[in-house]
């Protein structure tokens, strides 16, 4: 029978003894959605989000309106549907001033991203194709954004997909199936050279950071888009795995956080690493996933958790106990 275990969060104090480290990972949560999805701002500041996102693009003669996170463009202005989750949360972080900015910044990319695009009858050949595939952690509600027909994905973490994507210069594009059906490569094949295209990529920095009980955990993150993607080859970077394989969150595009299991230790980590993803989410930008996985053996399983005020339950699956209870036995 699974067994459940909880812990008591001391979510303050916490915060106020998480290392430099950590704590330039961590800032205010958002708060609770009011009605519509109104991302990390107040209502006050979502309506001044909105606005300035609204005038982008009126300079640009698009009427557009703002549904549930997304901007969809009128069908006589071009057409389109953007997510605001990322230009959200960045702009979060910084001073109202500087939103117009950035807010350009996001959907000037996004449209030279369009521009640069190229029909699947046109497409790259599989040797023009090779060197630019990588693959990268999307949450799964993207799928819904993009329509699953337009891209090639599969599910190595659950609630996150890892997709197939072209890696340019200035962005990052899913892989058309109509383009790959031209190069005659399976989708293990070409999955396979992303992964492996990811080792030419610049290594993420590796920090080994100690949490208030003296637990160290390795928190790998950087500018790059594919930081989480380097879950696929955790075995490859030292000090993220142990005998009983690894705890890993994946709270961001930009940050992997991973503590090696060894032995019962993992218990107080997992009461530890819990808020923590979960306030890496909450910041974002690029947010993938608030959940906390057993890694072991190639595979991540789920480490399935509710909040009830100050409490994390803890629900691990039955394999994570079996390996927990032969450790403790000495097996």
């Amino acid at each position: 029978m699974r067994r459940i275990l909880a812990f008591t969060v001391a979510a303050l104090t916490l915060l106020a003894a998480l290392p430099a480290s950590l704590m330039a990972f961590w800032r205010r949560k958002p708060p609770e959605p009011e009605g519509e999805w109104t991302g990390p701002f107040k209502p006050r500041e979502w309506r001044a989000f909105v606005g300035l996102v609204r005038e982008y693009f009126e300079r640009r003669g698009q009427r557009i309106e703002v549904q549930d996170g997304y901007v969809v463009v009128g069908e006589d202005e071009g057409g389109g549907r953007y997510g605001l989750e990322n230009v959200s949360q960045v702009c979060a972080g910084h001073d109202r001033r500087e939103w117009p900015a950035i807010i350009a910044r996001h959907f000037d990319a996004l449209h030279r991203a369009e521009a640069q695009a190229r029909p699947g009858g046109a497409g790259r050949s599989f040797e023009e194709a090779k060197p630019l595939l990588a693959l990268r952690l999307w949450p799964e509600a993207f799928l819904a954004q993009v329509g699953p027909e337009h891209a090639i994905y599969r599910q190595d973490l659950p609630g996150t997909l890892t997709v197939l994507v072209f890696d340019l210069p200035e962005t990052v594009q899913q892989v058309q199936p109509a383009e790959a059906a031209g190069w005659g490569k399976s989708t293990d094949e070409l999955f396979a050279v992303g992964l492996d295209n990811l080792r030419r990529k610049p290594r993420p920095q590796v920090q080994r950071a100690p949490l208030p009980d003296g637990t160290k955990v390795t928190v790998l993150s950087g500018s790059s888009f594919f930081v989480a993607s380097e879950a696929l080859r955790l075995d490859q970077f030292p000090g993220c795995t142990g005998r009983g394989g690894a705890l890993v969150g994946v709270p961001t595009r930009h940050i992997l956080v991973a503590y090696p299991v060894e032995d019962a230790g993992v218990l107080p980590a997992m009461q530890l690493l819990v808020p923590i993803i979960i306030g890496m989410f909450s910041k974002g930008p690029g947010s993938v996933s608030p959940r906390l996985y057993w890694y072991r053996e190639g595979t991540f399983t789920d480490m399935p958790y509710t909040i009830e005020g100050t409490k994390v339950r803890l629900s691990p699956p039955d394999a994570f106990v079996e390996w927990l209870r032969g450790t403790v036995g000495g097996g």
